[in-house]
């Protein structure tokens, strides 16, 4: 092993250990509903990104899948989540389509599409599909974000179950920013 893994390992689990004592009760897997809203982001002609409504069932369905425990890559972990449709919208809108992602500062972009599509409150998933400005796959901002305004998950819509993304459309950038989203 390398020099200092046990100790690392051994300090992550009394986090792990501490964490649970001040919160003892676990909630049991399937328990947290979350509803989601997924913003189809597509060019101003409407012609490049207009995913179906079937393409976003399919994420969803990966979403559940992952988040049970029974992802392709073997049984993991089941937690308390689970994600319902609760609404999909389309926007036409080249900025918004191609908005580039900034880690240090939300875009202009990415601030604009958010303030007027975000919909749910704060136990909402806002799932937004782009091209994206560049090479990026996707992003998330963390639950502390949330007052900034700039809450969601953003997805190359390519990137979704069927998608033309080379190794990355099968819908696992999605199950992957999610779990940034729920911190």
């Amino acid at each position: 092993l390398l020099p200092g893994i046990v100790e690392i390992k051994a300090g992550a689990r009394r986090r792990i250990d501490a964490m649970r004592e001040a919160v003892p009760q676990e909630r049991a897997p399937g328990t947290v509903e979350i509803p989601t809203f997924v913003h189809i982001l597509t060019n101003a002609a409407g012609t490049e990104g207009n995913i179906s409504d079937a393409d976003v069932q399919r994420q969803i369905d990966v979403l559940n899948v992952a988040y049970a425990g029974n992802g392709p890559g073997g049984t993991g972990a089941p937690t308390p989540f689970r994600f319902t449709l609760a609404g999909i919208d389309r926007t036409a809108n080249d900025a918004w389509f191609n908005m580039p992602f900034n880690q240090d500062q939300p875009t202009p972009e990415e601030r604009a599409a958010k303030a007027a599509l975000n919909k749910g409150g704060r136990s909402a998933l806002n799932l937004y599909t782009a091209k994206l400005g560049d090479r990026t796959l996707g992003w998330a901002r963390w639950p502390w974000d949330i007052a900034a305004g700039v809450d969601g998950v953003v997805i190359r819509y390519t990137t979704l179950p069927g998608g033309s993304e080379p190794h990355y459309n099968e819908g696992d950038t999605g199950t992957h920013e999610v779990g940034h989203w729920l911190g």
